[in-house]
């Protein structure tokens, strides 16, 4: 039997818990003061909280299914979970599991793509809409009845990756 290969390989990265170093948010706030910040100087906590061109994943604490995928292509992962429109997250969050969204597990994917491919807003939304087709987080509405794409995918998630299935393609 051959082995697929993936035409998309996602290297994920945990965020950094914020409220654990104080230090950590107010640089992670400092990115978003309207500057241009140059990516070589953050460190890697920064660079992932202020990813964009990426998914990222919400998880519960100690869960490995996804609560919640999205995409974040021109702003970034710590900007999409303090956006207003998740304040209904929020608010569910806290009245079904007595958190915040300030206690969700954040991961950040960086999506390679093979040779001859480039990573576009619309490949990124494809994935985005794989991954919750596939998983149907409970927070996800969206993509999880029938899923729209333009090309064949196969995805593959390595690095920090809690979810036990790693590999995902579009039919």
């Amino acid at each position: 039997m051959s082995q697929i290969e993936p035409n998309v390989c996602i290297d994920w990265n945990e965020c950094p818990e914020l409220a654990a170093d104080p230090s950590l948010l107010d640089r992670v706030m400092s990115l978003f003061d309207g500057e241009e910040n140059d990516e070589e100087a953050l460190d890697d906590d920064e660079q992932t909280w202020g990813a964009s061109r990426v998914v990222y994943a919400y998880f519960l604490p100690d869960e490995d299914e996804p609560f919640y995928i999205g995409k974040s292509w021109s702003t970034t992962v710590y900007s999409r979970l303090m956006a207003k429109d998740k304040a209904p997250m929020d608010q569910y969050l806290r009245s079904e599991y007595s958190i915040s969204r300030d206690d969700l597990v954040v991961f950040a994917g960086k999506p390679k793509v093979s040779a001859g491919r480039r990573l576009t807003r619309q490949l990124l939304a494809d994935i985005e809409s794989l991954l919750i087709f596939d998983l149907r987080p409970e927070w996800n509405k969206a993509s999880t009845r029938n899923r729209g794409h333009r090309e064949s995918l196969v995805v593959e998630c390595v690095g920090d990756w809690p979810h036990r299935r790693s590999m995902f393609l579009s039919h």
